[in-house]
């Protein structure tokens, strides 16, 4: 049995299960305080805030002086979401969330909380899957394809919040991007320099360096190191994007095959550095999570065989869980 297509047909039924109860579950009060002090993305600046998608909402936990995400949120959005599925920003710190439910991409002003409603809505061809937005406002966005594997082809729409635009102009993508590989893709993130990053289901990862112009083929491909079977999304970038994060498969002794998460640069031929859980096992398999997101000292991800926000520690060797915060689906460190 091919272990990484089995492994992601077993989470992507989990995420249907997921989206359904989160985007019918009823939304938290609405009197949180909006966000209008987001910061346009300077580069590596460090987040103050980690955001999650909740299905009905989207909702952000102020970081603490070393990164720890507190256990209460301070913002939330509501915005008419159903299935908030993935979060990104662009520069000028506008907010994107694609929305399974409702088969878009509802984009929010800056400093959006509460009810505020989209100010601009990117219609899909099916459900909203993953998603990446550069700081230019680019979008790189995909669909629900086969029970909740996104799809091999990434839709490039160009900036939507230029101030001249008509208002009932109705955004079409300008480029299709097929990535290469046996299935769809599971996770779109973008750095500081605009590079898109592609995760895509059974394959490696891709990098494309100007996926805006040059989107036919990736820059380069990151492949298994020795002692590795497979790269795993979700994947996320270091604060000052000289590391990238991804899931592994690899079998450990007693129940350490949870989050296998390792930690590779992109600047050097450095080993690929280990930090494997206990929790998020899949009922004793490999880890099945929907997003990741790490700072300098935290590692978070969400999972669905333990449903939460899973925190703990960015230090290579075995970690133990720090803290447990309600469960979603897409991650986000923003400023």
């Amino acid at each position: 049995m091919n272990i990484r297509l089995s492994r992601q047909r077993w989470r992507a039924a989990a995420l249907l299960a997921s989206v359904l109860t989160l985007a019918n579950s009823p939304s938290a009060a609405t009197h949180l305080a909006s966000r209008h002090q987001i910061a346009p993305r300077g580069g590596s600046s460090p987040a103050t805030h980690l955001y999650e998608a909740q299905g009905g909402s989207v909702v952000a936990y102020p970081l603490a002086a070393d990164g720890l995400p507190a256990t209460t949120p301070d913002w939330r959005l509501n915005g008419g979401l159903r299935g908030a599925w993935a979060i990104a920003f662009d520069g000028a710190g506008n907010i994107y969330v694609s929305d399974a439910a409702l088969d878009q991409v509802r984009v929010y002003a800056r400093g959006a909380s509460a009810d505020d409603l989209p100010v601009r809505i990117i219609p899909l061809p099916g459900p909203g899957c993953a998603l990446a937005v550069n700081k230019a406002g680019w979008v790189f966005t995909t669909v629900d394809a086969d029970f909740y594997i996104c799809s091999a082809m990434v839709s490039i729409y160009a900036p939507v919040m230029a101030p001249l635009l008509p208002e009932a102009w109705v955004p079409q993508p300008v480029h299709t991007m097929t990535v290469p590989g046996p299935g769809g893709v599971e996770d779109l993130i973008t750095d500081s320099r605009d590079r898109l990053y592609v995760a895509p289901l059974g394959a490696n990862i891709f990098v494309y360096n100007d996926p805006v112009n040059e989107w036919q083929y990736p820059n380069k491909d990151l492949v298994m190191q020795r002692g590795e079977e497979g790269l795993l999304a979700p994947i996320a970038l270091g604060e000052d994007d000289r590391d990238i994060y991804f899931q592994v498969i690899r079998y450990l002794r007693h129940g350490w095959s949870g989050g296998n998460h390792v930690k590779r640069s992109l600047t050097s031929k450095r080993p690929d550095q280990w930090s494997p859980t206990r929790e998020c096992n899949g009922g004793g398999e490999y880890g099945l999570e929907y997003s990741l997101a790490v700072n300098q000292n935290y590692l978070m991800f969400t999972c669905w065989s333990e449903p939460g926000l899973l925190v703990y520690h960015n230090t290579p060797g075995r970690q133990d869980l720090v803290e447990a915060l309600p469960g979603g689906i897409g991650l986000l460190l923003w400023p």
